[in-house]
């Protein structure tokens, strides 16, 4: 289909230039002036002065009384090979490489490497994309109407944590989340896709006993990191019982699920995942936020 295209626009080039030949003779019109060329090609008369300038492509010759520029008809060729290279996102630096040339060797170089960073290209937006649905997912399910302390089933997918674990002692409020940013900022994170999803991992026996002590701050990470990367924890997919509650509060209330859970089980594991419905990042609203409980069965 590129050829086709780049055929069909010589093609009419040829049909306008032999136009132009008609009207001043029957011979084939030798040098053309940067008008004549801007109105073939639809190329700027700053266009042509700039491949000049730069020595991508000098006219054929210059008037020295006028300083007028003429252009020979086998550049109309080179100009369209220019713009075509430019629709393949050459740069006019590596385009004055390939057409300095003739061999193709550069261009055959050239196209590999433009097929690599065309693909480095596509992962990266791929990533962003699944990245983007993975939002998506993220603030419908926070945006779903349920009823609070009402208990549901959910299931999940594998679910990656880069979580930073709470000191003896420390206040829910603490530094825990200051670490995990600091941890997160480090050269051997910077290629971790996280996701502005946060949440607390907590003790198991002291929710078996209706209370809510954290052991881990963590932040969700948007698919596998490395098997060497430290501070992640992996949550197998499954079904978990959930239910939903400003677990923050001091009135708060997680005794719904506990007659679920048989007299001797202990939870396996249990996550509070924010359910974000604000930008507001201070301590206050992060104390009156929404937290879906989930414990792995």
């Amino acid at each position: 289909l590129t050829f086709f295209h780049d055929f069909v626009t010589l093609y009419s080039i040829l049909i306008r230039i032999s136009g132009i030949s008609t009207k001043r003779g029957s011979a084939m019109k030798e040098y053309f002036s940067i008008g004549e060329i801007s109105h073939l090609l639809g190329l700027s008369s700053h266009t042509l002065r700039y491949y000049d300038k730069i020595g991508l492509l000098q006219p054929a010759s210059v008037n020295e009384q006028t300083g007028y520029r003429f252009y020979a008809y086998h550049q109309l060729f080179t100009l369209e090979r220019i713009r075509h290279l430019q629709h393949l996102e050459f740069s006019l630096e590596e385009i004055q490489a390939i057409i300095s040339d003739t061999t193709m060797d550069t261009f055959r170089n050239l196209l590999s490497g433009k097929k690599e960073e065309l693909d480095r290209e596509i992962s990266r937006l791929t990533t962003l994309r699944d990245t983007v649905e993975q939002y998506q997912r993220y603030y419908q399910r926070s945006d779903e109407q349920m009823l609070f302390n009402v208990p549901f089933k959910a299931h999940f997918e594998t679910r990656y944590l880069f979580a930073e674990a709470y000191r003896p002692g420390e206040s829910l409020y603490g530094t825990a989340g200051y670490r995990l940013m600091v941890r997160k900022s480090a050269p051997d994170c910077s290629d971790l896709n996280f996701l502005r999803q946060i949440g607390l991992l907590l003790d198991r026996d002291e929710f078996k006993s209706g209370r809510v002590r954290p052991t881990h701050y963590f932040m969700m990470l948007a698919n596998a990191p490395p098997e060497s990367c430290e501070n992640v924890q992996i949550v197998p997919a499954g079904d978990f019982l959930c239910f939903r509650s400003h677990i923050l509060k001091r009135d708060a209330e997680i005794s719904p699920l506990l007659p679920l859970l048989s007299c001797d089980q202990v939870p396996r594991l249990v996550l509070a995942c924010e359910l974000e419905d604000s930008t507001d990042d201070s301590v206050q609203a992060f104390t009156q936020s929404c937290f879906e409980i989930q414990i792995q069965l």
